[in-house]
């Protein structure tokens, strides 16, 4: 190595000297050219300080000289211009005052060839240099900045014995600007085969941004001499040792590095006490000695027993991916762990192996709610796998990410995580997989915006659980769930069959949740009441799946779809399909949704519905059957549009509706109308309303508009009689001219069915309303067949009567002592329906109306 001393203090001299001895000269030669050469030169010399003669040279940009003076050569000034070169072989040049370097290569090669310029006189940016066979070059810079956004390349390289690069003048290594998108680039620093980078006076390095990386090697015996670097100050850096040495005596803080540290090789920090956003790569038989080393945020390292790491336990682990693997024993002493990073999917803590012990018990709280991306799910994996065991039994609480993140803790074959303190789970988005092995919360009790997956013959016990909001259970077939005293199932969902196996109390709190139930599965649930609120897009809310699958929601008396969202319509669904049953037999209000939303109820492909009373309450609500023995089936009345909202009646495909009391609606668009494919059955065992609505076309001449029609109406069932009284109690916009009412048409079934069946001696009373019927042998007006003195008639196997007739209480058609003694003994209990006069008592008035009645007889 040159003597640095010597080398400034003739800098100093030359600086002192008198201008008007020095001569500028340019190289105006070819590049290539050599330095030799007078012609080279504007100023007609080759430029070499000779005692009275100084020299300022120029090199232009973008210009190569090659330096074949055979002697020691020394001048003044130097400037080296963009993209300028000087190769050097065993050759020697130094610059005692001002060198001006910008963005030029240097090569120097052979014991003596050497390029030398001194500090503070030296300034510029971007240089590279190479120095091999035992050159040296040195750059008396005060900082050193790399600036282009180039492909890969070597900036400095230092190659062979007694090779050396000194930058020990540079307080500071930069490469912040150099700046790249489209795929990662490496600008180098290389010692190798004994060479050495001299970089001893830097305090700070910054490294490359975007995809670009500032890259150390040490090679082959290759010296990267860093011992007076205090930190690194972010960016990109990569310190990759193979086969060289790293001196970083004095680093107390990484922020923005790779080591790289291979097989067989060690680094040593002595006083490293923070590595943050940093990245620890050891190959197996590779060893990192950090013995202060305590803050470890945002950084990353994998071990197992032949990867060395020889430091204190750390405190600090926010952001940090740690992997501990075969049988390695890992602990840190952090009370609470941060996510913040928004990045595609990631592991952040991993163990994996036999014997393995990830020991984070430390750990009281676990935090990812900061973790916000769109574009796609991303997961951050806590992991366990292989016979490890990752100890999380300090955790109390948990919160996931956000947006389309997760935060995911996955068990695989065979490993155990024990969450035994965990409590709640806070929100966000988190992710439990229990795939193989051992996942324990025995005192969780409370879980909000979790997912929890349980593979085949894997079991999760819940012992504390009672509230999971806003969370999903999916149980693969022969998996099982036991939570014992979970009743707030609010906001959530699961997937049921008689082979996953789920063990719960029936659900009492069921606001927005999604049940679904398969292949013969039967579940029930408690909760009295049901709102559904979210405005997402076209959902399926509930659904029974399959013959013998019943989902018992008899316990509602009110479902409440009233979500709103605009953007076209979405469809909120209860299901029932293929032979399965949905229960919602003590629903008595139904509201819908608003805006362009819909609450749909929906019997498709065999499925059913069993309702009591329902009453439509507001709000936009589609109640559907479509399909062969596909079934709306109501025991008591079902009230559609008549307190305002929007109802839409379907029965398609040879669907059903079967009612046991009124059927009364208020729609007024055919197109909402939807029912001349089914049929309805009015199947009570007392008097039934039902609403007509569609306009007196009289016989249909050809395909019948939609009109509000049926493919068919059954009055009655076999063994059981009933009265339906038709009625137009609403204008559904058919009334003729002058208030005509409307009529009812019914088309008959596409194979050929009367479109009126009337069985059990049950009546038809047409209220002198008009009535249509497609039969076999074509359209039928049904008030045609009445003679001038009928009043009531026989048909199919009951009866149609004209105009309802209130003295004929034993409802036999006419009046007689029958009906007499019939309202006597209905009146002397005082039973509600003797109170004719509608007064709200039974009393001698109505005695004397029915009299009066009685004594007018049925026309």
């Amino acid at each position: 190595m040159k003597s640095r001393k010597s080398i400034a203090l003739a800098a100093l001299l030359a600086a002192a000297g008198h201008a008007s001895a020095q001569t500028t000269c340019q190289f105006i030669g070819p590049s290539g050219g050599l330095w030799s050469e007078p012609s080279n030169w504007s100023c007609g010399v080759v430029p070499a300080n000779d005692g009275g003669n100084t020299y300022n040279v120029v090199i232009p940009s973008s210009i190569t000289v090659n330096f074949d003076l055979g002697t020691t050569t020394e001048i003044t000034g130097l400037s080296l211009q963009s993209g300028s070169r000087i190769n050097f072989s065993d050759t020697t040049l130094r610059v005692l005052g001002v060198a001006a370097i910008e963005n030029s290569y240097l090569d120097a090669s052979g014991a003596m060839g050497e390029f030398l310029t001194s500090p503070p006189f030296t300034s510029g940016n971007s240089n590279r240099a190479n120095a091999t066979e035992g050159a040296t070059i040195q750059l008396g810079l005060s900082t050193y900045s790399w600036r282009n956004d180039w492909n890969t390349t070597t900036v400095m390289r230092a190659d062979g014995v007694g090779s050396l690069i000194d930058l020990s003048s540079a307080g500071s290594i930069d490469s912040g600007s150099a700046c790249r998108s489209g795929g990662p680039s490496y600008y180098d620093w290389i010692a190798s085969n004994g060479g050495m980078l001299d970089l001893s006076g830097a305090l700070s390095v910054q490294g490359a941004c975007d995809d670009e990386w500032q890259r150390f090697r040490a090679e082959t015996g290759g010296v990267i001499d860093l011992s007076g670097l205090t930190q690194i100050t972010g960016g990109r850096n990569y310190f990759d040792l193979n086969g060289g040495t790293f001196l970083f005596d004095s680093l107390s803080q990484s922020n923005g590095a790779t080591f790289r540290i291979r097989n067989g090789e060690s680094i040593s920090f002595p006083s490293m006490v923070s590595a943050t956003s940093t990245a620890f790569a050891i190959d197996d038989g590779g060893s990192l000695v950090a013995p202060a080393l305590t803050n470890f945020t945002n950084s990353s390292v994998s071990l197992n027993p032949s990867r060395t790491l020889d430091a204190p336990i750390f405190t600090e682990i926010d952001n940090a991916r740690i992997t501990v693997a075969g049988g390695e024993h890992f602990a840190v002493a952090d009370s609470a762990y941060r996510w913040t990073n928004d990045w595609n999917s990631v592991d952040v803590m991993v163990a994996t192996g036999a014997g393995t012990l990830f020991d984070l018990s430390s750990l009281e709280s676990i935090d990812a709610s900061s973790a916000c991306r769109s574009g796609g799910p991303s997961y951050y994996n806590w992991a366990v796998s292989d016979g490890a065991v990752m100890d999380l039994s300090g955790t109390e609480t948990i919160r996931g990410a956000c947006d389309d993140e997760w935060l995911r803790f996955r068990v695989l074959s065979g490993g155990a995580m024990d969450l035994s303190g965990l409590t709640d789970v806070l929100g966000g988005r988190t992710y439990f997989q229990l795939s193989e092995g051992s996942l324990s919360v025995p005192n969780l009790a409370a879980a909000a915006g979790a997912t929890f997956v349980v593979s085949t013959f894997q079991t999760l016990d819940f012992s504390s659980l009672t509230a999971a909001t806003s969370c999903s259970f999916s149980i693969e077939t022969g998996g099982v769930i036991n939570a014992p005293f979970l009743t707030d199932f609010s906001n959530s969902s699961i997937s049921l069959t008689p082979s996953q196996f789920f063990t719960a109390p029936p659900f009492e709190e069921i606001d927005n949740a999604r049940l679904t139930v398969t292949e013969g599965r039967v579940f029930e649930v408690a909760d009295d009441a049901y709102r559904w609120t979210r405005g997402t897009g076209s959902l399926t809310i509930m659904q029974a799946d399959g013959p013998g699958s019943l989902l018992d929601l008899s316990s509602l008396t009110s479902v409440d779809a009233n979500a709103c969202r605009s953007g076209g319509p979405s469809y909120y669904s209860f299901y029932a399909t293929n032979g399965g049953v949905v229960d919602l037999s003590g629903a008595e209000t139904v509201r819908g949704a608003c805006d362009d939303e819909w609450f749909r109820i929906r019997a498709t492909t065999g499925g059913r519905f069993d309702f009591g009373s329902v009453e439509h309450t507001g709000g936009r609500f589609r109640l559907e059957a479509d399909g062969l023995g596909s079934e709306i089936r109501a025991s008591g009345d079902v009230v559609l549009d008549r307190q305002g909202g929007r109802a839409l009646l379907v029965a398609t495909d040879l669907a059903r509706w079967s009612i046991g009391g009124d059927l009364i609606h208020g729609l007024t668009s055919e197109s909402d109308h939807n029912t001349s494919g089914g049929s309805v059955e009015l199947v009570g065992d007392d008097n039934q309303r039902f609403e007509i609505g569609g306009v007196d076309l009289g016989i249909p001449d050809s395909t019948l508009p939609s009109n509000f029609q049926w493919g068919a109406m059954v009055v009655g069932q076999d063994g059981q009689q009933t009265t339906v009284l038709l009625i137009d109690s609403v204008d559904n916009g058919n009334r003729g001219q002058d208030s005509e009412p409307e009529a009812l048409y019914l088309t008959g079934f596409p194979q050929g069915d009367d479109g009126l069946q009337i069985r059990g001696g049950s009546t038809l009373i047409l209220n002198d309303l008009q009535v249509y019927v497609g039969t076999v042998n074509g359209w039928v007006h049904i008030n045609t067949l009445f003679g001038p003195e009928d009043f009531r008639i026989p048909y199919d196997g009951g009866f149609i009567q004209i105009r309802e007739c209130i003295a004929d209480w034993d409802g036999d058609g006419g009046t007689d002592t029958q009906d007499f003694l019939a309202f006597l003994n209905a009146w002397a209990a005082g039973d509600p329906t003797a109170d004719l006069n509608g007064d709200g008592t039974v009393n001698t008035l109505d005695f004397i109306e029915f009299l009066n009645l009685w004594s007018s007889g049925c026309a």
